[in-house]
């Protein structure tokens, strides 16, 4: 379904794979376990690391967060987002993207052994049924949603 080939790069004991799903953005459910898993005491970011997180919204407004936990309760599929973690040797890239006719998200992972990398592709993978959206015009579909979201505030401060 929509899915390309993945990319393997080896440099010394540092391999790095990197898959595009076409119609996916991971649910807001997804990313938070994926950074559980990733962030978990013993996980590979759990030592002092590297992370952004970014989103762009429709209105070609941007915001940039320092902590998960705030980007992930403005985090919607749809949207344009980046999450970044890294440190050496250890990397996770995901990017939405939505155009005026495709919704894809790139995958980037990069650690020291392929197990990490396959466990981190098998929890991506568990979400990807539910996160598969074909709206037909995405940028039409998340201006909805903004303007949808921005009522809803807008009512809860009164």
């Amino acid at each position: 379904m929509g899915r390309k080939a993945a990319r393997f790069y080896l440099k010394g004991t540092f391999m790095k794979k990197t898959h595009t799903f076409k119609y996916m953005h991971l649910t807001p459910e997804g990313l938070e376990d994926l950074d559980d898993y990733l962030t978990r005491p013993g996980g590979i970011f759990d030592a002092p690391h590297l992370s952004k997180f970014h989103l762009v919204y429709p209105d070609h407004s941007h915001c940039e967060f320092e902590r998960f936990e705030d980007f992930l309760t403005e985090y919607q599929p749809l949207f344009y987002a980046r999450y970044e973690r890294r440190r050496p040797g250890f990397e996770m890239t995901i990017v939405n993207f939505a155009d005026f006719h495709h919704l894809y998200s790139t995958f980037t992972v990069a650690a020291q052994d392929q197990s990490t990398i396959d466990d981190i592709f098998y929890i991506i993978d568990q979400y990807h049924p539910i996160s598969v959206f074909f709206p037909q015009h995405p940028k039409e579909s998340a201006k909805n949603l903004f303007a949808s979201r921005q009522q809803q505030r807008a009512s809860a401060h009164k």
